[in-house]
């Protein structure tokens, strides 16, 4: 039991490594190669001084490179906060100020955001970087907070390729407004010093 997706994967990588994790625009990605991926967002972000706690607002998008991106902010511990593609830049301005986020990610460069980041500029450096990130796994005994995510039998028919769509992946990010957001930082925050107590 792991309590994140990004875990989840980093597990999966290494027990069948070569099986299909994830489909986008027609593009096929096996569970070893996206948890290498991750490490190497997670080793980047962490390069730059972004640690477990930070937010970062990032544009949506229904790329791999996206997907990367999203459980290599997961896996370093950080907060993901997603915007609509296309969200006008003072607008992302505006919830990573309500939200105090270390840095907005959008997916090209944007005259507008003078000090973020894009997506279509760091990847490339990301991928050919460090992949020798290693994750904070939680002691056995604080789980407490268990997110759900159950052991998956990935030999299971229903997970054979044949089996999983290939249409480009949809997600409804209407559900991550800024309330929203701002509830998962709180949840987050209260997270961090849940496991700070039981540290000392």
């Amino acid at each position: 039991m792991f309590n994140s997706i990004a875990l989840q994967i980093q597990h999966f990588a290494k027990e069948t490594p070569e099986q299909l994790a994830i489909i986008a625009q027609d593009i096929k990605c096996d569970y070893a190669s996206l948890a290498k991926y991750n490490r190497q967002v997670a080793a980047y972000l962490a390069s730059k001084g972004i640690k477990a706690g930070d937010r970062l607002v990032v544009e949506a998008d229904h790329t791999l490179e996206y997907v990367y991106f999203w459980y290599g902010i997961q896996l370093l511990g950080a907060t993901f906060v997603p915007v609509e593609k296309n969200t006008p830049s003072k607008r992302i301005i505006e919830i990573a100020k309500e939200l105090d986020a270390s840095v907005t990610v959008s997916l090209t460069a944007r005259e507008d955001l003078k000090d973020g980041w894009a997506l279509s500029d760091i990847m490339p450096e990301i991928l050919a970087g460090d992949d020798s990130f290693v994750p904070e796994i939680p002691a056995q005994e604080e789980e407490d907070d268990k997110t759900g995510f159950e052991d998956v039998d990935l030999s299971d028919p229903v997970f054979a390729e044949d089996n999983i769509q290939t249409e480009d992946f949809e997600i409804d990010f209407s559900m991550f407004e800024v309330d929203e957001a701002k509830k998962q930082a709180r949840e987050a925050e209260r997270a961090e010093m849940h496991s700070r107590k039981k540290r000392r």
